[in-house]
This record gives C-alpha cells, structure tokens and sequence, in this order.
C-alpha cells in the first residue's frame, strides 16, 4: 500500500464579521487597564490578573475563528474482483441454437472482454474467478477460463 504525504488545510470561519471581531477586540484589550475598584492591588497580583484575563481574552478571539484543520491522507487501497461461475452440470446444456454449451458462452464473454480485464489488472485490482456446484473451487484465468 503506497501513502502520499498528508496534505493540510487550515480553515478560518468567523462567527462574525473580521470588522465586529476586531472591534470587540480593541474592547477587550483595553479593558484589560482596568481594574477592581473596591481593593488595591500589589503590582505582582495585578500582573497576575491581567494575564489571566489576556489568556481568556485570545481564548474567546481564537473561539470566535472557529479554527479548523483538514487533513487529507490518499492510500492506494487493495481490491478484488470475484467471478462466480456456475461449474455445474446444468451448465453442460445448450446455450443457443449453434450448441455451444453455457459454459462455453461465458468463456466467449470472458474471452471478448479479455481487454477490459487486462485494463483492471493493471489498476490493481486483483480479478479471481471461482466455480461453484457442490463446492466452490478456484479457477484459473490465462488464457481464457479453465
């Protein structure tokens, strides 16, 4: 399995527009200058207020963003492609009017679409066939079904 490197977008989707949010900002940050009126404070728990609130403040801005990340990652993914035949003897019988046997039509359809199955071979995806009466058995596909 073969995996390309992952590519990243990253995404902006603002609740409101650039304008309302820088307005709100300015607010914001200039509030920061203010503080409680009803005690005084040292100058080390007035820091201490003052970056907490900043660190709420860029908290709410960067909600507000609603930033995104998209990372998309492409693998090539195995598949297989399963032919079920009917092996039985029900398939012996008359397919048409020139008696060829059903089985053998469907060795002419594979055969006429032998192209088509090359093509996916190439896209790799593996193509099994199987015959199936009684039990299921693996078939082979070279030169047409055996």
């Amino acid at each position: 399995m073969i995996a390309t490197s992952p590519i990243q977008n990253w995404t902006l989707q603002p609740i409101v527009s650039p304008t309302i949010l820088a307005i709100v900002a300015v607010i914001l940050l200039l509030l920061l200058f203010l503080g409680p009126g009803f005690v005084a404070l040292t100058w080390r728990r007035r820091l201490s207020l003052t970056l907490l609130r900043l660190g709420v403040i860029l908290l709410a801005l960067i909600a507000t963003l609603r930033p995104g990340c998209v990372q998309q990652i492409e693998r090539s993914q195995s598949a297989v492609l399963i032919f079920l035949i009917d092996t039985s003897r029900s398939m012996e019988l008359p397919h048409r009017s020139d008696n060829s046997t059903r089985f053998g039509a469907i060795k002419q359809i594979l055969d006429d679409n032998r192209a088509l199955i090359d093509q996916l071979q190439e896209n790799r995806i593996a193509i099994r066939f199987f015959g199936f009466d009684s039990r299921v058995t693996e078939l082979t596909y070279e030169n047409g079904v055996d």
